[in-house]
């Protein structure tokens, strides 16, 4: 396996959800741009995390909660596209406490919902027309693969206070133009990254995925077991992974999309102060979205939960990545 394909297994389960939609694959490349001087970044919000301790091996996700100064509370809960049954479950339940539930989705939903109105109905949906996004169909192969369940077709969109807030595939595809962006730039700047020397330090982990390891996994009684278990310690850098191929630029698959997520968030706080809402977005996502609720709404963090994603059986002690919540909650 390549290191452009090892980086894009990390990117494209996170990047986004789409639902028969099509990315803008031929835009001109980026026009040469000088860039002015940026300021030491800041450290990222964590909101994906690898955990192992002895009751067993986890991919978690976090749950974060902020309180505005008038008394509106808006929590950010981080997503995987790929992952237990009973992590979707527990989301579910979830978000029938909040006055509205902001979610991602480039594509239709009322498209989505009458997907979900098909499968629940005894007359087989009309797949003559489906044409899956490239994503999606990568994220339901990896999803079959490792024996996890695809967020679509377990996430209950249907109830009221589920709100759309994303883009539609043919606003999308004008973000990725005036950009100059497409999936071919995003495949460059992750072979670009690939000599960085502090990048590729600080994603030791995707290295474990060279051809002879990732052989040795699919030839073994246990393949999806040990590959989850890799995939989820990449994962646990995934936030800085995509920013680091984000650029200080930014980028329309992550924020532009979260400039969208967030003047929805205002419009709505804003019509029902003192509400509960939530963002619920892929992992990436949320340390932007956390950056303008604290700079722009004034919010502080309250309370932190982390939902366990992957289950994964205990295994031998494998070494822990360099976080400072790497430890997970007893």
């Amino acid at each position: 396996m390549t290191p452009t394909a090892r980086l894009l297994l990390v990117l494209l389960p996170l990047c986004g959800q789409f639902h028969s939609a099509a990315l803008a694959e031929d835009s001109p490349p980026p026009t040469a741009k000088t860039e002015s001087p940026q300021p030491a970044a800041k450290p990222l919000a964590d909101y994906i995390r690898f955990a192992q301790d002895e009751k067993g091996t986890r991919l978690e996700v976090a749950v974060r909660s902020f309180l505005l100064p008038d008394g509106t509370t808006i929590d950010l809960a981080g997503a995987v596209h790929i992952a237990d049954a009973s992590y979707y479950k527990d989301l579910n339940t979830r978000f029938t406490t909040y006055d509205a539930v902001l979610y991602e989705l480039v594509g239709s939903p009322s498209a989505l919902k009458k997907a979900k109105e098909e499968e629940k109905s005894d007359e087989a949906p009309d797949k003559s027309k489906a044409r899956p996004h490239p994503l999606r169909f990568l994220q339901q192969t990896m999803g079959s693969m490792l024996k996890l369940s695809f967020q679509l077709e377990e996430v209950d969109y249907s109830p009221d206070n589920m709100v759309h807030a994303d883009v539609t595939p043919e606003e999308f595809a004008a973000l990725q133009k005036a950009r100059g962006e497409s999936m071919m730039t995003l495949m460059a700047k992750a072979m670009a990254a690939q000599y960085d020397e502090d990048f590729a330090e600080e994603n030791a982990a995707a290295a474990e995925l060279d051809g002879a390891k990732l052989l040795r996994i699919l030839l073994s009684r246990n393949a999806a077991a040990e590959f989850k278990i890799l995939l989820a310690k990449i994962f646990d850098q995934a936030e800085r992974t995509t920013a680091k191929l984000e650029g200080p630029g930014g980028s329309a698959i992550l924020k532009d999309r979260n400039d969208v997520a967030f003047r929805k968030l205002k419009e709505i706080a804003a019509s029902k102060p003192g509400k509960r809402f939530c963002v619920f977005y892929g992992a990436a996502h949320m340390p932007g979205l956390e950056s303008m609720i604290l700079s722009e709404l004034n919010g502080k963090e309250t309370t932190t939960a982390w939902l366990p994603a992957w289950n994964m059986p205990k295994t031998t002690p494998l070494p822990q990545p360099s976080k400072e919540s790497e430890s997970a909650p007893k």
